[in-house]
């Protein structure tokens, strides 16, 4: 991961879902383990629509199961399913994700695929399993992950066909070797505008294009080429879906429902100017500063000076507020999480 994005994931997840400085990696940490401050936020598995969201890889939807952390045998099952001949791939987990979006937009009522957590953090989801989890070699530069490796990172014992997740034994692989390689992304709009489908769609209603992705394109989101960051690589699969769709089933399976970005940004971007110089990035950091912490402690600095820094740079258009009047019709962001 290249040091902005990490700064900022960082800086928001500590914000948002922390007491500023730190942030925990499951639920509400208890006294000893946060402080006094710490107990006032929720952590990962409490940050339903702010960073964790639907249609998750191997997790299911909060508000169909009931909790949104553990493994589910049956998903492991199909990740692996279509990751066929013993390796998953960037494609393979492209073909996942996709499944896994139109399973969750004909099951679950509260399906929600909003700016945030949707648009941009459920794609990277998809995308880190590999870019993360892969083990590495001089023959193998780009990674290889075998379905052990990826039984060791998620705490799946068994074989094919015959899983079983195990809560809590979720471990590093034996002999495992993390990428040597710094990769650079310098991904333009222009560059990106044959590549694959909006897998964030349900596919009966998805842009009609190519299913193949560009060389090592995760669908991850669009940077400008004044923002490139290492390691990731970019796809306009996320971006075609939000400049057409950022939606959310409206308490009815197959109720697969937009929200149009102009009235959700008070006219500062439409679907248009999405697509045009650095407007995707400036919405999607100045979308992050927007977001609710679990506690507030005054001018939340550390998530602002992220942002700053990142938008500074990008002769940003103001976007003031974000008029969530747009969401409240969509029940997966008006209903209230409970852990």
């Amino acid at each position: 991961m290249g040091p902005i994005l990490s700064l900022f994931l960082s800086a928001y997840g500590g914000a948002i879902d922390g007491d500023v400085t730190a942030w925990s990696m499951g639920g509400t940490p208890s006294l000893a383990q946060g402080g006094v401050t710490g107990i006032l936020g929720n952590g990962l598995i409490g940050s339903h629509n702010k960073y964790e969201g639907d249609a998750s890889p191997t997790r299911p939807d909060l508000y169909q199961d009931g909790n949104n952390w553990k493994t589910v045998s049956k998903q492991f099952q199909e990740l692996v399913d279509y990751s066929p001949g013993g390796q998953v791939t960037l494609d393979s987990l492209t073909a996942f994700r996709s499944h896994r979006v139109d399973t969750q937009v004909a099951n679950n009522p509260y399906y929600f695929y909003g700016p945030f957590a949707g648009v941009l953090v459920q794609p990277a989801a998809y995308t880190f399993i590999f870019r993360f989890m892969a083990n590495h070699s001089a023959e193998s530069p780009a990674g290889t992950l075998n379905y052990d490796v990826l039984q060791s990172w998620f705490g799946v014992q068994g074989s094919n066909h015959d899983y079983s997740a195990v809560q809590g034994s979720e471990r590093i692989p034996d002999n495992w070797v993390r990428s040597l390689v710094i990769l650079s992304c310098s991904c333009t709009f222009q560059d990106l505008a044959n590549s694959p489908s909006s897998i964030g769609e349900p596919s009966n209603i998805r842009t009609k294009r190519p299913t193949s992705l560009l060389t090592f394109s995760p669908p991850l989101l669009y940077i400008p080429n004044s923002l490139a960051l290492e390691g990731e690589l970019c796809s306009l699969s996320s971006l075609l879906c939000l400049t057409e769709r950022i939606c959310s089933n409206t308490g009815k399976t197959n109720t697969f429902t937009p929200v149009d970005i102009a009235n959700l940004t008070g006219g500062v971007f439409n679907a248009g100017t999405l697509t045009q110089g650095n407007n995707f990035a400036c919405f999607f950091y100045q979308l992050a500063a927007q977001a609710k912490p679990d506690i507030l402690l005054g001018v939340l600095d550390s998530l602002t000076d992220a942002i700053g820094k990142i938008v500074g740079g990008l002769g940003c258009p103001q976007l003031k507020k974000i008029d969530t009047k747009q969401l409240q019709a969509l029940p997966g962001y008006t209903k209230k999480p409970v852990y």
